[in-house]
């Protein structure tokens, strides 16, 4: 691209984190997103710090990924304390996954699954009132929710 004298921009640094994140290439991708301030200047907006949240969360780098919700200059969204939550359950770090869930809630209270995640984790540690009580606020947030229904 830039021996096409091409430069990339921002889109392409969002294209190129989606690839990294899909395929694994944690360190490529946070080459990249290194580089697209340091050498190319860009600012990213949030979608490129949700990339490399989830990127840093699904290498296993759930404080790396922690850290860089805390300095983005952007308003940390539910996709970004999603995807470090979802990771904190594959790798078992119930003590972030229980900090991340709770500032998920003030952003996304409405949303069902997170608090299934929660519960689940809760559970996966035998911590069995917490996972009630987690329950109990997933069933709160779902009341008055319409049932889905397919018919083929």
């Amino acid at each position: 691209m830039e021996e096409d004298g091409v430069k990339p921009n921002d889109v392409t640094f969002l294209s190129l984190l989606s690839a990294c994140r899909h395929s694994g290439l944690m360190n490529k991708g946070m080459e990249y997103f290194t580089s697209m301030m340091s050498k190319y200047g860009i600012d990213p907006r949030a979608k490129h710090y949700s990339s490399a949240i989830d990127l840093l969360a699904r290498g296993g780098q759930l404080e790396d990924a922690w850290k860089l919700i805390k300095k983005t200059n952007a308003e940390p969204s539910s996709s970004m304390y999603g995807a470090i939550l979802g990771a904190c359950k594959i790798h078992g770090n119930m003590p972030l996954g229980e900090t991340v869930a709770k500032n998920l809630f003030s952003v996304d209270p409405e949303n069902s699954v997170n608090y299934a995640v929660l519960a689940n984790m809760y559970a996966e540690s035998c911590l069995w009132e917490d996972a009630q009580r987690t329950r109990k606020l997933l069933a709160e947030t779902s009341k008055g929710k319409e049932v889905g229904c397919s018919v083929i």
